[in-house]
């Protein structure tokens, strides 16, 4: 058995070979003192004053002295006179059409703006030009007119502000770019930001320039199987609707749906073709008639009556020209593979050009008096009352593009030829030679297009085969009425016809 006992030892230390002791002190800071002071503000006075006009009284003017007997009796033998001249001016058709416009004309004609987009010099054609409502910019619209197949094209509207400052003749201020060729293009009448074009492809569309936005028409409805030939909005309150004729022979009604952002078709026209017509083309027209059905004849110019919004007249690509109503309700026999119910615009047929009517103008100085132009190289003049032609013009300048009445000289009219020039005829004073020819295009090269500016009376734009639009500058002769165009014009359209 083991004893445990208590002991007691001592301590024993020793020191680290490897850890040093260590001093500690103890110190503390503080910032320096935040020194604060307050303040109080108060507003002035306020005096609160008043001001008013004082109570006018109203004038009362007297005339020193009544009026002498002399002078009464005089007034009163003068009266009936005055009154006679008064009647006599309110009945007279002098004025009629003038509007005062303050731009200066020189006896000259010069060109004001060269223009062409970048990358469009001698690629594209220019094949429509129009003014907005303002008359300050322009469309230019760019494709080609000599397609042998399918359009394998870039497409652009490019916009131009003329009366800018700094403005660039080779960089648009809007370009706004298809898929396909351009082949018209029209401003809305009223709305100066509102565009519309057609493209080769068949389709049509509209731009809000300002705004930026864009409507196309609905997949699901209603289209043109070939190229859009033109483009008019339709002069209506909502200023909503437009047409577009095809050479598909189609005219179609559109509605713009702001809603939705599209083009609604509302009425589909087809137009007959004239059987029998004899027809001389040109290489590589715009129009291929391959798919033609032999029931619709393809609409390749249209007008519209300044006077009568639902008339206007079509030229096709068989030289037949038509007098229509866009309210005609007659149905129309088709063949088209894409059937549809149409119904047939016509309401008259005209005597026939001998090849494709590229042109037709509606003249704003007289109700029936109707231009057209053809590739048979003639000009007409119809009454729109008469089937046959009241005057034929011949300029022996080959194919013709376009053609324009004058805004300001009822007799005045621009033709667009195809050997690169731009005729000016004043009716009034020779109806054989022009009075005026401008070369267009130094080489030669086709003019497409022609349309005078409506708020600018001495200021007309054409587009040619190079690609390049100018805005030309009339002279004074050009522009200013003349003396008895009305009776002239009136009775060169009515030979044999009604006024």
């Amino acid at each position: 058995m083991a004893n445990f006992t208590n002991s007691e030892t001592s301590c024993e230390g020793f020191e680290s070979t490897w850890k040093k002791s260590r001093d500690m002190r103890e110190g503390y800071s503080q910032t320096s003192e935040v020194l604060t002071d307050e303040q109080e503000t108060q507003s002035q006075s306020k005096i609160d004053s008043g001001l008013q006009t004082d109570v006018s009284n109203e004038l009362e003017v007297r005339l020193d002295a009544p009026d002498t007997p002399e002078l009464a009796e005089f007034l009163a033998k003068l009266e009936p006179l005055v009154y006679k001249e008064l009647e006599q001016n309110a009945r007279s058709r002098a004025f009629d059409g003038y509007s005062a416009d303050w731009t200066e004309c020189d006896a000259n004609i010069s060109c004001r703006h060269s223009l062409c987009q970048q990358g469009m010099l001698n690629e594209s054609h220019v094949t429509a030009v129009n003014y907005n409502s303002t008359g300050s910019v322009v469309a230019v619209a760019y494709g080609r007119q000599d397609h042998a197949d399918w359009c394998a094209h870039r497409g652009v509207v490019a916009t131009w502000n003329t009366e800018r400052g700094g403005m660039k003749s080779g960089r648009a201020d809007n370009a706004l770019e298809l898929a396909s060729c351009v082949t018209s293009v029209a401003f809305h009448p009223e709305l100066p930001g509102r565009l519309a074009a057609g493209c080769y492809a068949g389709e049509v569309v509209v731009w809000d320039v300002g705004e930026g936005s864009e409507y196309r028409g609905d997949p699901q409805g209603a289209s043109h199987r070939e190229p859009v030939t033109g483009v008019v909005w339709l002069r209506e309150q909502r200023g909503r609707k437009l047409l577009s004729a095809s050479s598909d022979g189609k005219l179609i009604q559109w509605n713009l749906n702001l809603r939705k952002r599209r083009l609604d078709a509302e009425t589909v026209f087809l137009v007959p073709a004239r059987p029998g017509a004899q027809v001389r083309g040109r290489p590589g027209d715009l129009v291929a008639s391959s798919q033609r059905s032999g029931s619709e004849s393809g609409v390749t110019a249209i007008a519209f009556s300044s006077e009568d919004p639902t008339q206007f007249v079509v030229g096709t690509e068989s030289g037949s020209v038509f007098k229509c109503s866009i309210e005609a309700t007659v149905p129309a026999v088709s063949n088209l593979p894409d059937g549809g119910d149409f119904i047939s615009p016509v309401t008259l047929s005209y005597e026939p050009h001998r090849g494709p009517v590229y042109g037709a103008d509606w003249s704003g100085f007289h109700r029936n008096a109707v231009l057209t132009c053809s590739t048979d190289g003639s000009v007409r003049l119809y009454n729109s009352l008469q089937i046959a032609p009241v005057l034929v013009v011949e300029p022996g300048a080959g194919y013709l593009y376009g053609v324009r009445w004058s805004p300001t000289r009822p007799l005045v009219v621009a033709i667009a030829t195809g050997d690169g020039r731009l005729l000016l005829y004043d009716l009034l004073a020779n109806r054989i030679a022009p009075s005026e020819t401008l070369e267009v295009s130094e080489s030669g090269r086709p003019v497409y297009c022609v349309v005078y500016n409506p708020r600018s009376r001495s200021s007309v734009a054409t587009g040619d085969a190079h690609g390049i639009a100018k805005i030309w500058r009339l002279g004074e002769e050009l522009v200013g009425q003349q003396p008895k165009e009305f009776e002239v014009l009136a009775k060169m359209v009515n030979i044999g016809g009604t006024e």
